[in-house]
């Protein structure tokens, strides 16, 4: 082994102990190394040391290398997880970006979207799947009305722009890889359940023609939505060859039935 991989693995082990170590400058310095390991690995410290900023996950999004990008939108994601602290300590700290405006939210939440749009549009399938995740994750999240006004602000915002939502339905139509159509047409269910139900028809028909992992995730998906389209088409998935599907099906028209 090379002195310079040994050099490496050295840094990259002190910037996972520096999490435990309660050591956020060597965290700090580690998010722009030239190593991505180092660089994915300084993310996950300072969110554990709970000294991460939305500007910083939004600018390793855009990274050039894919690990690096997924380390990011996945502690995108882990804000607003069942369990978490929460996101709005977070959110709140973008206020103090130097040469923030007075419409501060509304940019944070414009470069969030940027960075998701950038993406869903990556060449890396896992990219794809991790941004899809993460808009799953903000969107599900149950937001406490009265502490958490920038998370229901920055909620809202998603949901009512529609080049998301579009995104969501044009990977379900057109992209090759099943896991990146799984990740889409539940995010499409979740859009649904907020309210917005343009990605009904995307949803029955990947339901319909998808391959079998996708057509359970859309089965699932198509419980988000209000629509007497749905019946008929879990209906017939009762019949379909693949076991899970059918189980699919019965479960959410259990659920709807209820």
């Amino acid at each position: 082994m090379s002195n310079e991989s040994n050099i490496k693995k050295l840094r990259r082990r002190d910037v996972a102990e520096s999490a435990y170590l309660g050591n956020k400058e060597i965290a700090i310095r580690a998010i722009s190394d030239l190593d991505p390991k180092v660089r994915a690995a300084g993310l996950s410290s300072l969110f554990k040391l709970g000294a991460i900023d939305l500007e910083t996950l939004i600018n390793s999004a855009r990274d050039h290398d894919p690990s690096v990008q997924i380390r990011a939108l996945d502690l995108i994601g882990d804000l607003f997880r069942i369990g978490s602290d929460g996101p709005e300590e977070v959110l709140a700290k973008s206020n103090c970006w130097p040469n923030i405006s007075d419409t501060w939210p509304k940019e944070l939440f414009k470069s969030l979207l940027l960075v998701f749009l950038h993406t869903i549009s990556s060449n890396d399938p896992l990219v794809v799947v991790a941004a899809f995740s993460a808009v799953g994750e903000i969107l599900s999240y149950e937001v406490d009305a009265e502490k958490e006004g920038l998370a229901r602000d920055l909620i809202r915002f998603l949901l009512v722009e529609p080049s998301l939502v579009q995104a969501a339905i044009e990977i379900c139509q057109t992209h090759k890889d099943p896991r990146c159509v799984e990740q889409a047409v539940a995010s499409l269910g979740i859009f649904g359940l907020n309210g917005v139900p343009v990605g009904l028809n995307t949803v029955i028909n990947v339901a319909q023609n998808g391959v079998p992992a996708t057509r359970r995730r859309a089965i699932l998906a198509l419980s988000g939505f209000d629509d007497p389209k749905i019946e008929p088409v879990l209906e017939k998935a009762l019949l379909d060859k693949d076991w899970q599907v059918r189980q699919c099906a019965e479960d959410v028209l259990s659920a709807i039935n209820q």
